[in-house]
């Protein structure tokens, strides 16, 4: 049996898309939330074209209003932004949503597991955002630092290329370039994550293997008893 415990937490924002603006060193020219913007859509805008970044998605804002906020640029994206998810690499932001939250449920769930060689397959019903339900097979991989699907999967989910962002991501076969993109929900069992962060991978690359990554386990204490087959997720407190 082995047994891992977990507690990490995630951002949708990797550290180097961070350190570009920090370089930057650019600001607003008024404070945020003043008669210089009349909605935050403006605002983030604003903030995009200051520092170079093309952005997608600004509709997503809605009709929310200006936030004050004040330092680096960075802290400035971080506040104007907080309670929406959204990718930003390469010189590109793209504004996915308000988050939602779903607690997890509070008892163990156990999940059968099926062998793929050494490793253990979990069945999972991933929700795209087109509102699509796709029950597919995950390989438990402790070495990915985010769950990976094929590309050829991203359509089907409601996922356009156009709405991902490039990033090098970490697996357990080493680092790899992917499209990143937001699942509305990830279930396993009677546990549902809301607003999974995925790496695409072209197909070839993955040798026909879906990876289910430390984003989502990292939530949970795992255990996995290679005797029994068997997976059993407790969420952290």
């Amino acid at each position: 049996m082995e047994t891992r415990l977990l507690n990490l937490s995630w951002k949708f924002i990797p550290a180097c898309a961070l350190a570009l603006l920090a370089a930057s060193g650019a600001a607003y020219p008024a404070p945020a939330g003043s008669t210089a913007y009349g909605s935050l859509a403006a605002q983030v805008q604003a903030l995009a074209q200051q520092n170079g970044f093309s952005l997608v998605g600004l509709s997503r804002l809605e009709d929310a209003p200006a936030r004050s906020v004040t330092g680096s640029p960075q802290h400035q994206l971080q506040a104007v932004l907080d309670g929406y998810n959204y990718v930003m690499a390469e010189k590109k932001l793209i504004v996915l949503g308000k988050e939602r939250w779903t607690p997890p449920v509070a008892k163990d769930t156990v999940l059968e597991t099926r062998r793929q060689g050494l490793h253990h397959v979990v069945t999972a019903t991933l929700e795209g955002l087109s509102e699509a339900e796709l029950q597919v097979g995950l390989m438990i991989d402790t070495g990915a630092s985010i769950s990976v699907l094929p590309l050829s999967m991203a359509d089907e989910l409601g996922l356009s290329q156009d709405e991902m962002a490039e990033r090098q991501v970490q697996t357990a076969k080493g680092k790899m370039q992917a499209n990143i993109g937001i699942l509305s929900a990830l279930r396993l069992g009677n546990q549902k994550i809301t607003d999974v962060e995925v790496a695409f991978i072209e197909d070839a690359m993955l040798g026909g293997n879906r990876l289910l990554g430390m984003n989502v386990l990292g939530q949970y204490r795992m255990t996995l008893d290679d005797q029994r087959n068997q997976l059993t997720l407790t969420p952290l407190d």
